[in-house]
């Protein structure tokens, strides 16, 4: 796209609405494919052939694809929507519409955003505000950017990839850009500790700059001072920043693989681990590296 002035010119961005073409085009036919499994299911009731059992395993299997089916236009009408609001924004002449994020929530729901540019900020600032903060905590200049690549892997997943300090969980117990938990144990009140000291330090507690602060502190001379001397010994290197994600996911994140496993099955390394772990590179690639 070329800035000529106060407007831009979108014509290298009609991808986006060949491919909400095609992708209607995949959900005409994925109804297609769910009209003939809604006519078998009646042919399948009509017949007395298909009777007691037999019937009723059938019905179960075309109300699988059902909602199989069902569920996959979902997705696609979202990805569809994605396509639009990308093309839209930028013929409005948004700089910033490539910023929209498609991803899943943790229910497998796809969704978009466009809250990388939370608190008026970018991903570059977000990180050297890290860096600053936990620099103001003790580190060394190298140590903050290892701690802040591995800790923005961790944000990076527990946001949904937006960094959002007004996230709120869908049971309304964990909040910000770490998710911090108000459990009902009294001494399971992480969220509380959060306004609590942002408020004492002259922070909002539901910004990124209050949010930053407080976890600065908190892996450093608070509650986590364990994490923060990993970060003190650790070196500016790929395999350092890797193992200090898993670190913090593991030790503030509280997500250890054992515990995942035992409870939710094989998803440790897909759902938690790879996340934090490819983000923290990334980070570290473009903003340590400078490639």
């Amino acid at each position: 796209m070329s800035d000529t002035g106060s407007t831009y010119t979108v014509s290298d961005y009609k991808i986006f609405e060949q491919s909400s073409a095609a992708v209607d085009t995949f959900v005409s036919s994925l109804d297609d494919v769910k009209t003939v499994i809604s006519n078998a299911k009646k042919v399948i009731s009509d017949e007395s052939v298909f009777a007691g059992p037999i019937a009723n395993s059938c019905i179960e299997a075309t109300n699988d694809f059902d909602i199989i089916f069902g569920k996959r236009m979902e997705d696609f009408n979202s990805i569809k929507k994605y396509f639009n609001q990308i093309y839209d924004n930028y013929q409005k002449g948004d700089k910033n519409a490539d910023k929209l994020i498609l991803s899943k929530d943790d229910k497998g729901n796809i969704v978009y955003s466009s809250s990388l540019d939370v608190d008026k900020g970018d991903v570059g600032s977000i990180f050297n505000r890290f860096v600053e903060e936990l620099k103001k905590n003790g580190l060394s200049d190298a140590s903050a950017k290892i701690a802040a690549c591995a800790m923005m892997g961790n944000a990076y997943r527990e946001t949904g990839h937006t960094f959002d300090p007004t996230l709120v969980s869908p049971a309304g117990t964990s909040y910000g850009i770490f998710q911090w938990r108000n459990g009902s144990a009294q001494n399971d009140k992480r969220w509380d500790e959060v306004v609590n000291w942002c408020k004492s330090n002259g922070y909002d507690p539901n910004t990124l700059a209050g949010q930053i602060a407080f976890v600065a502190y908190d892996v450093t001379n608070g509650r986590y001072y364990d994490v923060g001397n990993r970060f003190r010994n650790a070196q500016l290197s790929e395999a350092d920043i890797s193992k200090l994600a898993e670190v913090f996911l593991n030790k503030y994140g509280g997500a250890k693989r054992d515990y995942v496993e035992s409870h939710y099955g094989d998803i440790y390394d897909s759902r938690y681990l790879n996340p934090c772990v490819n983000a923290a590179l990334a980070y570290y690639k473009k903003y340590v590296l400078g490639l």
